[in-house]
């Protein structure tokens, strides 16, 4: 049996088709036109997050599944840490000053909050509380990384230059990070590190913060059909998001952290 939890990659349906499983089971309408290659398609109720959705999917295998509702954790080793602590040592951070991560790439333009608007946001945060920036991102985010730490004195860019779990170590020794609809956000929200999530495109509702009661979601909905079709080269409906209301966000944060 094999379930399709996440159809991001339209390749992913032939390749399983082709790779002889009994069953192929996923979520009705979500299969990018290729419903048709599933031997059940699974239509869950209206309104679920993206995982219970998942969830739900593995109901169809065992009942025991449909009481699983967890917050997300994410346990990191002591090596991960070691690896931040030598690098912030090595850098000559004050630790007694707060560090502040922004992370301004995403896997597609339409969820991309404008560069400009997190220099703006570094600049306001850096000068209100004497902040280390960082800026995070991957390996191909090392250019706009690098980019946004170039208008912002002192601000270090390290897209690229940990792994995802040392990534994840530095975001827990944030005091705050500033996020598009990333991976690293959900990463964020899993370690309780103070975190402002920017959305349009996509629902928070759907795949945003997970069981989070904490959550700082600053949502634009869709305004127009190239949006819609996520095929936007421009995010629009981020621009909506000023920097005003990013930067007020953040000092409500930092205010609850320092009670």
């Amino acid at each position: 049996t094999a379930f399709i939890f996440h159809s991001s990659d339209r390749l992913i349906w032939p390749m399983c088709y082709l790779a002889g499983p009994e069953e192929r089971i996923g979520i009705k309408g979500e299969n990018k036109g290729l419903d048709f290659l599933l031997t059940k398609a699974v239509g869950p109720p209206s309104g679920l997050h993206g995982a219970e959705k998942r969830m739900y999917l593995l109901q169809q295998l065992d009942a025991h599944f449909s009481n699983f509702r967890y917050p997300l954790e994410l346990y990191l080793s002591e090596a991960d840490r070691e690896v931040i602590n030598n690098y912030l040592h090595g850098q000559g951070i004050n630790l007694r000053q707060p560090m502040i991560g922004l992370h301004p790439g995403a896997q597609k333009a339409f969820k991309c909050w404008p560069w400009e608007r997190f220099v703006e946001v570094g600049l306001a945060l850096q000068q209100k509380y004497q902040a280390h920036i960082f800026i995070t991102g991957n390996g191909k985010e090392q250019e706009i990384a690098q980019k946004i730490a170039n208008k912002i004195p002192q601000a270090i860019a390290v897209a690229g230059r940990f792994s995802l779990r040392e990534t994840a170590a530095l975001i827990e020794r944030l005091a705050l990070y500033i996020t598009n609809d990333t991976g690293p956000m959900h990463i964020s929200f899993a370690l309780g590190t103070p975190t402002i999530a920017l959305f349009a495109a996509t629902d928070p509702a759907q795949c945003g913060p997970y069981l989070d009661h904490r959550p700082v979601v600053i949502y634009r909905p869709k305004i127009c059909d190239l949006c819609l079709g996520k095929k936007c080269l421009r995010p629009k409906c981020l621009e909506q998001i000023t920097s005003a209301e990013v930067i007020a966000a953040a000092e409500m944060l930092m205010a609850q952290k320092s009670l």
